[in-house]
């Protein structure tokens, strides 16, 4: 007779989406493993959470600690499978696994079935007819990661797989040749289910992308993704027809994260896009490396249309954005990762730009703003609800004026900071910062013995104190 503990555990392998079989597993590790209560309970929360929400950093300090403490130990009650790497912790069990063939999938497709939690399998798009119809539906394919292969299978032979039924989420990511056209199988119907699709421009030939955006077609799909179209390995471009085809469909209004590879788009594109009717649900954008040359036409976006998370990632603004624009006015995150400022003045136009008054989270990584005094400008900046900012490795920034800033007002409220490969300077601050009493989580490169003394020296600081 299967014990309680075992029967919570199927349970989760039967509900694999239903957080409330975690949780009541989670009672009963209260009395057996509290630590491991501890996670699922944590990480249950941060999943339901959006990322800006304010308690997502004290959520991560407490994931952090309790994943330093016991994630060795957990791991090692996890089956050794040959051609299997399992991936990290995520809604408090493993949740993906890599696995080095489609062969290695169908030879261990029966242990993985009854792996609680796990919900991704990473493994090379497939080479072997008979492998692609051995293998069943799993809980585990839930998320699919089809990597680069050699002679992969054409996508067309694909189309009657049993397992497809299972896949609610798609990535296809890596570098094929030739790539893969995938318009047969996107335009087949058996990807109705999906509810996120991931496309690599080095795996996959954007020619046919637009096949799949036609009416009647992944009326589901909440978020897509066509990032590297326009990457290092080959000359490839999202295409006009592409961008246009994309904005007069029907499923975009379901979709509410979209990312672009901004590379090969031209302005009358993207104002295209954002001009549609069909983007009333989109809530997160991510835009990579736009031209300098382009001005996002924030402006003329439809009525309909407002962004809560924003990443324009590596970019250089050589013009001035209009950052007053109506959707961006409730923004609650932006990303501006290796973004060049040529003119100082553009930065101090977006951090006196309204939207700073509900912005919850910024990240300046490896940015740069010529010659100005980046950190100067940030701090003249009134961001009321900023809880969280990362300006790791921030470019002609040294340790001293980061520290400086993080002694600031302009730092209270932050209740995470990543500042990677922080010098002594700066970890001193943020140990010591009477601004920074609220701090709940860093990360700043420090090892797990440093990290420790860290916390001993902030409570040494702010709680004795």
């Amino acid at each position: 007779m299967p014990s309680a503990d075992q029967l919570l555990l199927e349970a989760i392998c039967t509900h694999p989406h239903d957080d409330d079989a975690r949780l009541v597993y989670a009672d009963w590790c209260t009395a057996h493993d509290p630590a491991r209560s501890d996670l699922i309970r944590v990480q249950v929360e941060r999943a339901r959470l959006p990322s800006w929400d304010l308690r997502q950093p004290r959520l991560k300090h407490l994931e952090d600690r309790l994943l330093r403490a016991g994630d060795s130990a957990w791991r090692a009650q996890l089956p050794d499978l040959p051609g299997c790497e399992w991936g990290p912790m995520s809604r408090g069990f493993v949740a993906s696994v890599r696995v080095r063939s489609f062969t290695d999938l169908v030879a261990q497709q029966h242990i993985l079935a009854h792996m609680p939690g796990l919900q991704c399998v990473l493994v090379p798009w497939p080479s072997d007819p008979t492998a692609v119809n051995a293998l069943a539906p799993l809980a585990a394919l839930d998320r699919l990661v089809l990597l680069n292969a050699t002679r992969p299978l054409d996508p067309a032979a694909l189309v009657d797989a049993p397992w497809w039924s299972g896949v609610r989420h798609l990535a296809v990511m890596g570098l094929h040749e030739p790539p893969l056209a995938l318009g047969p199988l996107l335009a087949s119907g058996r990807l109705q289910q999906l509810r996120s699709l991931h496309l690599d421009g080095d795996a996959v030939d954007p020619a046919h992308v637009h096949q799949g955006f036609a009416p009647g077609l992944l009326e589901h799909l909440g978020e897509l993704r066509l990032t590297d179209f326009g990457g290092l390995h080959r000359t490839r471009e999202l295409s006009r027809d592409t961008v246009q085809v994309l904005s007069s469909w029907p499923g975009l209004a379901q979709v509410h994260t979209l990312s672009l590879d901004g590379s090969q788009l031209a302005e009358v594109s993207l104002e295209r896009l954002l001009v549609s009717p069909h983007v009333c649900g989109l809530r997160r954008l991510h835009l990579a490396e736009l031209p300098s040359s382009i001005t996002v036409p924030w402006r003329r976006a439809h009525s309909s249309l407002t962004l809560h998370a924003l990443d324009l990632g590596n970019r250089e603004f050589q013009r001035g954005e209009d950052w007053h624009a109506p959707c961006l006015t409730q923004l609650k995150e932006l990303a501006l990762s290796v973004c060049d400022w040529p003119d100082p003045e553009h930065l101090r136009a977006l951090l006196d730009a309204p939207l700073l008054e509900t912005l919850q989270v910024l990240q300046l990584p490896h940015a740069h703003a010529g010659e100005a005094e980046q950190l100067d400008v940030l701090g003249e900046a009134d961001l009321p609800a900023l809880h969280t900012l990362d300006i790791s490795e921030t470019l002609g920034v040294s340790d001293d004026e980061v520290a400086g800033y993080l002694r600031s007002p302009a730092v209270a409220g932050l209740q995470s900071v990543v500042v990677q490969n922080a010098g002594e300077a700066t970890i001193e601050a943020l140990a010591t910062s009477p601004y920074l009493a609220q701090l709940e989580h860093i990360d700043v490169g420090l090892d797990r013995a440093a990290l420790k003394a860290f916390w001993a020296r902030r409570r040494s600081e702010f709680v004795e104190g």
